[in-house]
């Protein structure tokens, strides 16, 4: 379905929306249908955060499982809740490390002056087991920084990592120092402005013709 929509094939979006209803039809079609919610349904943003939420914390079947709902759960626009996985990942034993990041850098991605307080808020708790893996610490540093936007950020950033040991992140900070210049350029109109193709958009549409005979069990 994703390449469908992103490369417009036809036949691989017919190929995908079949692929999804069987999907659908699988053992993880609660948690499935909840993500829905929380992703597409404003009036069920809240009780479906909260469930999955509470699925999460009485510790999913299997690592696949754990991985979608910190996936879905790092999806919301709600900042109260953006908070509340990001401190839920700094607490919780049972996270592995690299979902820690994930969380991060998905929130991020949604809410990059959030993320980046939080990251700078807590650069120590990360920097410890993180800051001299090369790969891992590299895209950490760039993920906080580079969806920020503004000349005042840039500065911002730029001067936390003069008072900040940035150990194997130095590569992740220069490209995400060059994206936030691109950011600013975009802002005041001297970039690009094409927008691409929204996924979520066209799944967001697909999903909305779809009836309960055509996801019940075959």
């Amino acid at each position: 379905f994703y390449f469908g929509v992103k490369w417009r094939h036809e036949a691989a979006l017919v190929r995908g929306k079949e692929n999804v209803k069987r999907f659908l039809r699988g053992k993880h079609v609660n948690v499935i249908y909840l993500s829905f919610g929380l992703r597409h349904h404003k009036a069920l943003v809240k009780n479906s955060w909260m469930k999955l939420l509470k699925i999460l914390n009485t510790y999913p079947r299997s690592h696949i499982e754990f991985a979608l709902i910190i996936g879905h759960l790092c999806k919301t626009r709600n900042v109260k809740q953006q908070r509340y996985i990001l401190n839920y990942s700094l607490k919780c034993h049972k996270m592995p490390r690299s979902h820690k990041k994930k969380v991060l850098c998905r929130v991020s991605a949604r809410n990059p002056q959030l993320g980046w307080a939080f990251f700078k808020k807590h650069y120590h708790t990360y920097f410890a087991p993180f800051g001299e893996a090369q790969f891992t610490f590299d895209d950490l540093v760039e993920c906080v920084t580079g969806n920020l936007s503004t000349q005042k950020e840039y500065k911002d950033v730029r001067d936390f990592f003069k008072g900040h040991p940035v150990g194997s992140g130095a590569a992740g900070l220069k490209r995400g120092l060059h994206s936030i210049s691109l950011n600013v350029s975009k802002r005041s109109g001297n970039g690009s402005t094409h927008r691409r193709v929204d996924y979520d958009e066209v799944f967001t549409q697909f999903l909305d013709t779809l009836d309960d005979k055509e996801l019940a069990r075959r």
